[in-house]
């Protein structure tokens, strides 16, 4: 398809529509700013469904546009807006103004809509969201800057093998082998017991084997980062998620390297990489690398003091978003490796300390196996969307979400599984004794 300002992705055939796109001005702000529409045709629901963006794109982004397709197909009006930014590669109101779902930072946004604007939207459902972002984007280079610190660079084939050994340790704790670890809290796993093991590396195509410091690297990862006095300042990825890029195509990974024979160096993800020289450091030639521990202490303090009002997306008091009816639905994968998920845990935790029947209005879920919005082992909800809606029309609170796994399996048809709003987990019943039922998970 193609509209008069950009190419719309035609990822299946889709019903006609009319695209109305609005370009305005703030006078004397040299910006630009494009809201784009689409109405539906025919078989008009009487619902507005909006799509965020992703990483640095507000929205009319590729991946939004999928978003909206699928909208349309569903009966929906719907629309974005690239913020400005372009893009580089209630019964009394009735249905009329609807909803927005979201993933990434579009996820983000939908968690600044709930908490700023508490009015625009019956529901929202944000996926993955890049919330506590001043605290997120330095944090996403500390993997980098501690192989820096403490010169070690591991091969990127180590990394990938200690994951891989992470979840073939924890795998079985449900009591399902199924190559996903359901729950990351509970892996005990090790890194430094690998130490001396050989294995095959595949970018070296030899064997070797395994290194301190790729032990030491990836524990630091999975840990988070730290000061230069060891309190932790951010959450660090599960074990599981892909770390170097080459498991689940998300691009670079955060702990990423770049190897010339026997030498590697540390690779920062171009989704990170602009964030100390540009917004913080406002110095394009800023070599981030070149940190000291302390240095890195006093950028991340910066971060949050000159961005977190601004970006950060952080505020807990969701109580004018609950008073207007509004009803919130995140999900995050566990293996996500670009954004944490111990972030949306902690956001749900400390909304819920603020508005203890924080269950009425919002629900969490986690997705074991599941990269970031995709990609993995697990299976994703692809109904969370309908859940919400029931939740907004009807009444009907999610008790579960039913997943669909990589391989076509969903929970509605018997032969999958379904996510539990957090803190609860779907917990196999061995005495049941087959895993490709749902019948024989309960949430607990």
């Amino acid at each position: 398809m193609a509209n008069f300002s950009s190419t719309v992705p035609g990822i299946v055939a889709i019903p006609a529509f009319c695209n109305i796109t609005v370009t305005y001005t703030h006078p004397g702000q040299n910006d630009t700013i494009n809201v784009e529409t689409w109405l539906p045709s025919q078989n008009y629901n009487g619902r507005l469904q909006a799509a965020g963006g992703g990483g640095w794109n507000a929205g009319r982004a590729p991946s939004t546009y999928i978003q909206m397709e699928a909208a349309i197909l569903e009966g929906y009006a719907t629309m974005t807006t690239d913020a400005g930014l372009g893009w580089t590669d209630d019964s009394a109101r009735g249905p009329s103004a609807w909803a927005l779902a979201s993933p990434g930072k579009g996820g983000r946004q939908g968690l600044m809509l709930a908490q700023q604007y508490p009015n625009v939207y019956d529901g929202i459902l944000a996926c993955a969201p890049a919330i506590n972002w001043a605290e997120l984007f330095p944090a996403s280079i500390w993997p980098a800057v501690f192989m820096e610190l403490t010169r070690q660079f591991p091969f990127p084939c180590e990394l990938d093998y200690l994951t891989n050994t992470s979840v073939a340790v924890c795998d079985g704790k449900d009591g399902v082998l199924d190559g996903i670890i359901a729950d990351p809290d509970q892996c005990d796993f090790d890194p430094f017991s690998e130490v001396g093991h050989t294995f095959n590396c595949w970018d070296q195509n030899r064997t070797l084997s395994l290194s301190y410091a790729a032990a030491s690297v990836i524990n630091a990862t999975w840990s988070g980062p730290r000061s230069s006095t060891g309190k932790s300042l951010w959450y660090g990825p599960n074990m599981g998620a892909d770390l170097t890029g080459n498991t689940y195509g998300m691009g670079i990974g955060i702990a990423a390297t770049a190897c010339n024979g026997g030498t590697c160096v540390p690779v920062i993800s171009s989704l990170y990489a602009p964030w100390i020289p540009l917004f913080i450091k406002k110095d394009p030639s800023f070599n981030q690398l070149n940190l000291t521990h302390e240095g890195y202490d006093k950028i991340f303090s910066a971060s949050i003091k000159q961005y977190n009002s601004i970006i950060g997306t952080s505020k807990a008091d969701l109580s004018p978003f609950k008073h207007a009816g509004g009803k919130l639905l995140t999900w995050h994968g566990l293996i996500d490796g670009l954004v944490p998920s111990a972030g949306t845990r902690h956001y749900y935790s400390s909304v819920a300390a603020r508005i203890p029947d924080v269950h009425h209005f919002y629900r969490h879920f986690e997705a074991p196996g599941v990269a970031h919005v995709f990609g993995g082992p697990g299976g994703v909800p692809t109904t969370a969307f309908d859940a919400l809606r029931a939740w907004v029309e009807n009444g009907t609170a999610p008790e579960k979400l039913p997943v669909m796994s990589p391989v076509g399996g969903s929970a509605t048809n018997g032969t999958g599984r379904f996510l539990c709003p957090w803190p609860k987990v779907a917990r196999f019943d061995g005495r049941c004794g087959d895993s490709n039922k749902a019948e024989c998970f309960h949430c607990g």
